[in-house]
């Protein structure tokens, strides 16, 4: 016959687990030290430094960008809908640490923007940067620099 004490401590065992597997407020979407970060996240990106014909975007409103970034060992994927003229675009990185980096191409304003993110994974939040450039007929934006803030959806 198996004591009383027994279930006592299977219980108490399983009940931690449980307390570790969820974050200190018990939302999912906390990443608390940056191991379960994937999800939907509002993305805040807000110009700072232009060159070329962007001079003067620093002027405009921030982009809001509703992102699904998943994970898959190191790889980071990041899907939105990065402007109007290129629908959903996956853009691709790595996760090292509580940073995750991403990048790569789409079509905007006839022509083409290269954007790389670098982004830390903190308590509820993404915090980083932006670097992107913008080629197009004729014209482009050589170097622009975006702050980036980001709050799960």
């Amino acid at each position: 016959m198996i004591r009383l004490g027994f279930w006592r401590g299977v219980v108490a065992a399983a009940l931690v687990v449980a307390i570790a597997a969820c974050s200190e407020n018990g939302d999912p979407t906390d990443v608390g030290d940056g191991s379960d970060f994937e999800g939907f996240w509002t993305l805040t990106v807000d110009v700072t430094e232009t060159s070329g014909v962007c001079v003067g975007e620093e002027d405009e409103p921030p982009s809001i960008r509703e992102t699904l970034i998943t994970q898959e060992g190191a790889e980071i994927t990041a899907t939105a809908i990065w402007t109007d003229e290129s629908g959903s675009v996956s853009l691709t990185g790595t996760r090292t640490g509580d940073q995750i980096t991403f990048g790569g191409s789409y079509a905007e304003d006839g022509g083409t923007t290269s954007a790389f993110y670098t982004l830390r994974i903190g308590e509820g939040t993404l915090n980083g940067s932006e670097v992107w450039s913008w080629s197009g007929p004729g014209l482009g934006c050589p170097t622009g620099l975006s702050t980036v803030t980001g709050v799960p959806r």
